[in-house]
């Protein structure tokens, strides 16, 4: 494979089923950086609220797409819901793609202190975002929105991929802490 063109594996490794882009995306550091991206394709738009807003009214309206899910779209975000690293590192590649893996320490694109950013480097795909808009709350809504597209969009019976954030016992006392 290491012959191959990197645009030949890329066109190759996306038309992968997306149920086995994540077990892809572990197997070697160069389909992690082809993957990476689209696997969060969605989360991307997912910084429009109103087309997150959209987007869910849209799902609930066919309930066969929505077999175990009970949150309503217009459910409020629970206001002491962390903004976990995972969920910053997931957006991040979202909009950027996934980096070369580098020696020593990463420079991220996203920094939170208190409840604004301190540090951006992020841009919307569309290039939208302004300093100002990208607090915490916003940050907040983005995860809880897509944690809901999530819930709406899985069915298979193994742990759901929302669950963490649904679940107060699996953020643990450190998320919880944070803020």
């Amino acid at each position: 494979m290491e012959s191959l063109p990197l645009e030949i594996m890329t066109e190759i490794l996306l038309h992968l089923p997306p149920c086995t882009m994540k077990d892809a995306r572990l197997t070697c550091r160069t389909f992690n950086e082809i993957l990476a991206k689209p696997t969060f394709r969605v989360l991307a738009d997912f910084t429009d609220l109103d087309y997150a807003q959209r987007t869910l009214e849209d799902i609930v309206s066919d309930f066969s797409r929505r077999p175990r899910s009970v949150w309503s779209p217009s459910c409020s975000v629970p206001p002491k819901l962390p903004v976990t690293e995972s969920f910053l590192l997931a957006l991040d590649t979202a909009l950027h793609g996934a980096k070369p893996a580098r020696p020593g320490p990463q420079d991220p694109k996203l920094e939170m202190q208190g409840s604004r950013a301190t540090r951006l480097d992020i841009q919307s795909p569309d290039g939208t975002f302004k300093d100002d808009e990208v607090t915490k709350q916003y940050l907040r809504r983005v995860m809880f929105r897509y944690a809901l597209y999530l819930s709406y969009a899985y069915d298979r019976g193994e742990d759901a991929p929302q669950a963490w954030v649904f679940k107060a016992g699996l953020r643990g006392e450190k998320a919880k802490a944070a803020v």
